[in-house]
């Protein structure tokens, strides 16, 4: 939003800084060498089995989700040539001349946002730099202003106390102490020179190694630095060499590029900020291995008005010519322009899910324009989140965690911690962290990637999965078995009972995850354990209290022994239930065949009830059912549902499984199954049972 910010200067912009502005918001970012690690960095980008890059976290071992927010603090100060500006002011040092109306930085309002991120189980904050006067640059001489240095120090200590890695953002302008006096070449001009000349090129390079050098001087905690970037950097039109209409003309990178091509012109755009991007993350590397660098984009027409006469070029067409390790874009909708997820990222060309990591450096759909509640803003970013998953998107941060307040004092965004930290508590990874969908299976080994299925976008340390009733399509008897679990996939298949020959149609059936421990869903308390269960009934007694006896889903998730199995529950009560596993009829009755070696047995209780999860509609409850077929009815509308059963009683002492069929936005149809491995006999008596459904 640094573009936004510029336009509200009053005198510093008198001088025609400020013209109409071309963006070719890039958002490109650079790894450093894996084998150079300042500090024992502890997030690098590893390639998962599939061959997509990931951040990995090596203090964990485990796939890492950026998930955060920026920490947007507005002020004002001096302007880059005089007068007053209002912009960026989050780390601002108070000058003895300066007046009492402009920003300085403030510890205390940085230890109660940084906390507040932290019990909501954020990770990441996204802070920006000033480059207006006397802020960054050193008032009294060249360099790095020391003071404004110690302030960043002091958000950094307090971010590594509360686990919160830190992204530095740094204007596309220039501090005026560290311009060039001229750009070395007449042929570029003002913010055109900055990526097509070595002058203005090199005035960066010392800005952010000498920046980095700053910090380390100050033994500031490094390690807790995620990535450095550059925001929003864009070309301007009516600027030399963008403003010629002929001749030819050889920027930084030895290319000439004739000015009467529309070619020509694109690729130069194209060609220069790659050469300036690898410039900098080259000097970024050197000063501080293994932290990241990027640089973050909107979509093309992001920022146009009337009498705008940018030209832009979508950020897809540099990801394979830059050394980038991840995407950084920009996505705020508003009413006024009516876009979706999708149409931003088919404007910027990312229309299928990209190999590398894409980071979505600023999300918002909470516009108090548009939206008159904090509770209404959150269920648009809930909704928000999930869209963004579905582009790929790998991790985000939301616009923003305290308010956005414009030089007029009024907010423009709902904020985070907003009516009691409402939103950020409703985005929060641990309420939200859950897996979901329908899956196509058949009797052969199916694997499912969890990184495609978690809303919000979040990779499970430790998930339980459980499997809800398969449609009916195939004639025989089966159930639905797990036989391998991992933090990102897991594998499943149908299994007939053994009697029958193991060959099964292709069935429907839906999946739910959650990471294991106790979990808030929406509205609702819930609770994702693993157990080791036998043929013998098992009780199992909850980590937390339920108010109300809550709903069990249970289901078998290894293959120690391979006979055909199910899970049976009895005794549901607020405080624990019993479980056990019940082979095919002819074994479970056979005192000698009646024998399976412990499974590992994932199982989830919820509390029964209506709620929102992830911008969705969820439903927990309980009815009965036998074995002929039984309408279920929602209390809410579901689209395109994800179901899933469990029988919660043991009434009648026969194996039996759950189908499913008729399902509609309103009601879904379950029977009781028997198997005939002992008797050709199938009727089963009336069984309470739970169901869970998610729509979309």
């Amino acid at each position: 939003m640094d573009i936004l910010c510029d336009m509200l200067t009053n005198q510093g912009r008198a001088r025609g800084r400020v013209s109409f502005t071309i963006a070719i918001i890039i958002a490109l970012s650079v790894m450093t060498s894996a084998s150079a690690v300042f500090g024992n960095q502890p997030i690098s980008i590893q390639q998962d089995s599939d061959g997509n890059d990931r951040f990995y976290d090596s203090s964990t071992g485990s796939w890492w989700v950026p998930y955060g927010a920026n920490y947007v603090k507005l002020g004002w100060q001096n302007g880059q040539f005089g007068g007053e500006a209002y912009g960026h002011s989050t780390f601002n040092v108070l000058g003895q001349n300066d007046p009492s109306h402009f920003a300085e930085y403030d510890p205390d309002e940085a230890e109660t946002i940084l906390t507040q991120m932290e019990n909501a189980g954020y990770n990441l904050v996204r802070v920006y730099l000033s480059h207006f006067r006397h802020q960054l640059e050193d008032p009294s001489g060249p360099g790095i202003h020391r003071e404004y240095i110690l302030n960043v120090v002091d958000f950094l200590q307090r971010a590594q106390q509360h686990g919160i890695l830190v992204w530095f953002s740094f204007s596309h302008h220039l501090p005026v102490d560290y311009h060039p006096a001229s750009s070395g070449d007449p042929d570029f001009e003002q913010t055109n020179a900055y990526y097509w000349t070595q002058n203005w090129i090199d005035a960066r390079k010392n800005l952010m190694a000498d920046f980095i050098s700053a910090l380390n001087a100050e033994s500031a905690p490094m390690t807790s630095i995620f990535a450095y970037s550059l925001n929003e950097p864009h070309f301007i039109e009516s600027q030399k060499p963008l403003s010629y209409t002929s001749g030819l003309v050889t920027p930084v990178n030895g290319t000439t590029y004739d000015m009467a091509s529309t070619v020509d012109r694109e690729q130069m755009m194209e060609d220069g900020m790659n050469f300036f991007l690898s410039e900098i993350r080259a000097t970024v590397s050197n000063a501080h291995p293994g932290a990241f660098f990027t640089a973050g984009f909107f979509r093309p027409d992001a920022l146009a008005g009337p009498n705008d006469d940018r030209i832009i070029v979508p950020a897809a067409r540099f990801l394979d010519d830059s050394a980038v390790s991840f995407i950084d874009v920009h996505i705020h909708l508003h009413d006024t322009v009516g876009l979706s997820v999708e149409q931003h990222m088919q404007e910027m060309e990312l229309t299928t899910n990209p190999e590398l990591p894409l980071v979505i450096g600023e999300y918002s759909n909470s516009l108090i324009a548009d939206v008159s509640t904090a509770t209404e803003a959150a269920d648009r970013l809930e909704a928000m989140l999930a869209d963004l998953h579905d582009v790929g998107g790998d991790g985000s941060l939301l616009w923003s965690w305290n308010p956005h307040i414009s030089a007029l004092g009024i907010q423009k965004y709902w904020a985070a911690n907003d009516e009691g930290e409402l939103i950020g508590d409703r985005l929060s990874p641990l309420q939200n962290k859950f897996a979901a969908g329908v899956l196509s299976l058949t009797h052969e080994d199916h694997e499912e990637d969890l990184a495609g299925r978690t809303n919000p976008v979040v990779f499970f340390q430790d998930p339980v999965m459980v499997l809800g009733p398969l449609t009916a399509n195939g004639y025989d008897a089966a159930t639905a078995r797990i036989f391998a679990v991992a933090p990102q996939r897991f594998s499943s298949r149908v299994q007939e009972w053994d009697f029958l020959d193991g060959i099964h149609d292709l069935e429907s059936v839906g999946f739910f995850g959650l990471d294991r421990g106790l979990v808030d869903l929406g509205d609702l308390k819930g609770e994702a354990q693993i157990a080791q269960v036998s043929q013998h009934w098992k009780q199992i007694d909850f980590q937390q209290s339920f108010t109300t006896t809550p709903a069990v889903f249970s289901q078998v998730a290894s293959v120690n022994g391979p006979a055909a199995v199910v899970t049976r529950i009895r005794n549901v009560t607020a405080s624990g239930f019993e479980i056990r596993l019940q082979e095919q009829e002819s074994y479970d009755k056979d005192p000698v065949q009646k024998f399976h070696p412990l499974e590992d047995v994932h199982w989830i209780a919820i509390e029964k009830g209506v709620t929102q999860l992830g911008g969705r509609p969820f439903e927990v409850g309980t009815d009965s059912a036998d074995d002929s077929w039984k309408t279920i009815l929602f209390t809410q509308t579901v689209q395109n549902g994800t179901l899933i059963g469990q029988v919660q009683t043991f009434s009648g002492a026969d194996p039996v499984s759950m189908n499913y069929e008729g399902m509609s936005t309103m009601s879904v149809k379950l029977r009781l199954r028997e198997e005939r491995s002992f008797d050709i006999e199938t009727g089963h008596v009336s069984e309470v049972v739970a169901y869970m459904i998610l729509g979309e």
